[in-house]
């Protein structure tokens, strides 16, 4: 095999690996056993750290389960790709070669882009959130109904009775207050001592419908039906039993309070500056290379 195609084949690994997003370590050259591996093809294996820094850069929403499990199929189906493209020796062939070539430039630039943007990007400052929220307030207004709920996951349906009828009999003033005795009392009831209202849903806190309960649709189905202060009937689901109230719907096209939306406030903030930021790049290069007499352009 030449050095052209040599450096071609290792060009042709690289970039595979590069297009899943993973991070693999195809075979091990020292005898040294393996960590627990998710998924194997052949010598290559997806290791969980690979999976959950994928997870992690995609920041997805959604069904965690379901999420990893398309990860994994795509691993599964690039790499079955990748080794009967080797086997039918495409590495070879000068049009792949050509191809190769553009996309190392491509995924070189991109790292540096990448680069740059970590050496050089900073969370954005309390004072600058609000004034980016005071000056886009009409642009951000909600693209879907936001929530305030008041949840709770019991063990048995007596307990869920009783949380119920507490949350549904007690004034709208002291439902929140209620609603944390009970997240306290299920929390360290001996019978379920995993039990909780859930770590990652808030009675004070206001949230995208779309977001919650994602994966359980008889919770979610009773969510879609219930209006302001209403209380749901007591759902059996997953082996617990589950208490719903909805506090507060706010509709689609309302101007949201800024807490509901830090998220996507920073997340808007940081596309601005990076646009910034790669414009400076761009022309600091563009510069050097004139200088340096490497560049002519129309």
């Amino acid at each position: 095999m030449g050095t052209r195609s040599l450096s071609g084949w290792w060009r042709f690994l690289r970039l595979c690996v590069a297009g899943t997003g993973l991070l693999l370590l195809a075979g091990c050259m020292e005898e040294t056993p393996l960590p627990d591996y998710v998924a194997r093809v052949e010598d290559r294996y997806l290791f969980e750290e690979d999976l959950e820094r994928t997870m992690t850069n995609l920041a997805a929403t959604g069904d965690p389960t379901e999420m990893r499990q398309q990860i994994v199929n795509q691993w599964l189906a690039t790499e079955l790709l990748y080794g009967e493209a080797l086997r039918r020796g495409l590495a070879e062939d000068p049009e792949v070669q050509r191809r190769l070539d553009e996309s190392e430039r491509s995924v070189l630039a991109n790292a540096l882009v990448e680069s740059f943007y970590r050496d050089n990007t900073a969370a954005p400052a309390a004072e600058e959130m609000r004034a980016y929220f005071e000056q886009h307030k009409e642009q951000l207004r909600l693209r879907e109904p936001f929530v305030r709920i008041r949840y709770l996951r019991a063990p048995t349906a007596a307990e869920a009775r009783r949380a119920q009828q507490a949350l549904r009999n007690a004034p709208a003033a002291e439902r929140d207050s209620i609603w944390a005795a009970w997240t306290a009392a299920l929390a360290s009831s001996p019978s379920a001592p995993d039990t909780l209202s859930d770590p990652r849903i808030s009675a004070y806190d206001h949230y995208p419908e779309s977001r919650l309960f994602g994966n359980q649709p008889l919770i979610r189905q009773a969510l879609a039906n219930l209006g302001n202060e209403r209380t749901a009937a007591v759902i059996e689901s997953d082996s617990a039993y589950h208490v719903l109230q909805m506090a507060q719907r706010i509709p689609t096209g309302s101007i949201p309070e800024q807490e509901w939306i830090q998220p996507e406030l920073a997340r808007q903030i940081m596309l601005q500056n990076r646009k910034q930021l790669y414009a400076r790049l761009v022309q600091r290069l563009t510069n050097e290379a004139l200088a340096r007499e490497a560049l002519d352009s129309p």
